[in-house]
């Protein structure tokens, strides 16, 4: 268990770096980071949160708002509630971002790929939010370095990662060829 957490502590500074690196501007503009809050099996996201949170960066995390939707709140860890869906969630009464003021989503994962390709849970719900979402939000999967893999099987609705985060690094996904 403690290296599970020692890989989420080397993630979150990897997923940090990238996040003040590349979208600066977004942030500047008030933007938010999308985040998840961690099952034992996901890389735990804490520590980005309050490295986020200490530069200014608006944060908010995912919650299911339907049998097959989700949405993102901004909550502070604390007030996380475990639901019916299995993970810690913001409470009901928090006010859901519009995908507009979202620059960047984080997202758990089984697995992904060096194309982007994550291989969710089965039910969809995070490839139909992202399809909601502005072309300029990046999409970034977290995942342990043995979740990385070079290809994984891809499917129609499938919504690509622009960059995968593992203790390690963070890896720009290659397109795919047509």
């Amino acid at each position: 268990m403690a290296e599970h957490q020692a890989e989420g502590e080397r993630a979150a500074a990897h997923a940090t770096a990238l996040m003040l690196q590349l979208y600066g501007r977004a942030l500047a503009a008030g933007r938010a980071v999308g985040l998840y809050a961690a099952t034992a099996h996901e890389l735990p996201t804490l520590g980005l949160y309050r490295a986020l949170r200490r530069r200014q960066v608006r944060c908010a995390f995912v919650r299911q708002c339907g049998p097959a939707a989700l949405d993102f709140a901004e909550a502070d860890p604390a007030l996380l509630q475990r639901r019916g869906h299995g993970f810690a969630e913001p409470p009901a009464e928090a006010k859901a971002l519009r995908p507009t003021e979202l620059f960047a989503l984080l997202l758990p994962g089984l697995a992904f790929d060096a194309f982007g390709t994550r291989l969710g849970y089965g039910a969809g719900l995070y490839d139909r939010f992202c399809a909601t979402l502005p072309a300029d939000t990046a999409r970034v999967g977290l995942c342990s370095q043995v979740c990385y893999v070079e290809a994984l099987p891809r499917q129609a609705h499938d919504v690509a990662m622009h960059w995968v985060v593992t203790p390690t690094g963070a890896l720009a996904c290659r397109a795919l060829s047509s």
